[in-house]
């Protein structure tokens, strides 16, 4: 059912608008019910809710889904954990971290409260044709996007820290993401976000990047005032549903890349890099992991079985491969896992420059 309201565009947009904070009120009120129904508070229900889509996540991620304080969320994760719906247990892939998961069976008994609203929603929905329906499902994910920026913004501004830079991008429609990161900052944290629903969410601290996107491709080129050499932190999350090619031009120290939930097509780091730790999801074909300019002090992890092969250029010294220990001043070392060379699916990394205190372990 397509309409032909013959109101201007004004007026139709002024009904939009108005109509999305009649439906998020609503919304509000509904979840209110469900929470007095279940005894609990309507916080709680929401990271409930989060935690559902999510999966296991930290406490600390959780806490950034929902822009709680890690205080605030130590308290919600508790009376959930009381209340027997969730539960904590160590990471299986970093045995350091502990993870929250849900109890999906505890989580099944909730479903009657939402079937009907379900029901209702689907029955409305079988008013409109494929073309409403089409339109629609693009909207919504970027009416997300847009909403989820304006709350970090405020939250921000409530918090003091107005002078942050909050960047995201709608999804879209492009199969495929590529980030090309010019002049990293140090202390730059990139990880892969299963549950985005934009292609990617960027904060900055300090003097805030130039962000471009053009398609799948996000240009994120950083400003540093001149001898100002201290260290702003920053986050870059990428949707995890699309495959990424990553480019970070320059040099980058300190780099946190959790990036075990992403899809990587290759990853570049032209300037070499120091003091990083690079965590890679299990490869997809061959996968090339390039660093030009030299490594000291990186590590890079795989998950248990993934096949690589390394190659360092310039020489190395305390070359830590899988346990195995080289040593190559001013020669080239190489090294592979038993069958790599075979493998389908599996990392290329290649190190130009040498090699210093350089890890490639499987944990």
């Amino acid at each position: 059912m397509t309409s032909s309201d013959p109101r201007p565009r004004d007026a139709l947009v002024d009904a939009v608008i108005d109509g999305l904070r009649r439906v998020s009120a609503q919304s509000v009120l509904f979840s209110q019910a469900v929470a007095d129904h279940l005894g609990m508070n309507p916080t709680d229900l929401e990271c409930l809710d989060i935690l559902a889509q999510a999966g296991p996540v930290t406490a600390g991620r959780l806490a950034e889904l929902t822009g709680l304080t890690t205080g605030a969320i130590t308290g919600v994760l508790n009376r959930l954990e009381r209340a027997g719906y969730l539960a904590r247990a160590q990471d299986p892939a970093d045995r350091r971290r502990v993870v929250v998961q849900p109890n999906l069976e505890r989580l099944g008994a909730l479903d009657p409260l939402f079937r009907s609203m379900e029901g209702s929603s689907r029955e409305l929905l079988a008013r409109y044709g494929d073309a409403d329906l089409r339109v629609l499902a693009d909207f919504l994910p970027r009416a997300l996007a847009v909403g989820q920026a304006e709350t970090a913004r405020l939250r921000g501004a409530l918090s003091g820290d107005a002078d942050d830079a909050c960047f995201s991008s709608p999804l879209g429609s492009d199969g495929a993401g590529r980030l090309l990161l010019a002049n990293p900052s140090r202390d730059l944290r990139l990880d892969a976000d299963p549950v985005l629903g934009e292609l990617f969410r960027a904060r900055y601290e300090g003097r805030p990047p130039r962000v471009r996107v053009r398609g799948g491709t996000v240009s994120i080129q950083e400003r540093r005032r001149p001898f100002d050499w201290r260290s702003y932190p920053a986050r870059v999350s990428l949707n995890a549903t699309v495959p990424w090619q990553i480019e970070l031009r320059g040099s980058v120290s300190r780099l946190t890349a959790d990036l075990r939930d992403a899809r990587i097509v290759s990853l570049q780091i032209e300037g070499g890099a120091s003091w990083s730790t690079l965590t890679l999801p299990r490869p997809a074909g061959v996968v090339p992991v390039r660093v030009g300019g030299g490594a000291s002090d990186v590590a890079f992890i795989r998950p248990p079985g993934a096949a690589v092969r390394v190659h360092v250029r310039g020489g190395a010294t305390d070359l830590r491969l899988d346990g195995r220990t080289i040593d190559a001043a001013g020669k080239d070392a190489q090294w592979q896992s038993p069958g790599a060379g075979r493998a389908a699916d599996r990392y290329e990394i290649e190190i130009a420059g040498g090699a210093s205190k350089v890890t490639v372990e499987a944990r």
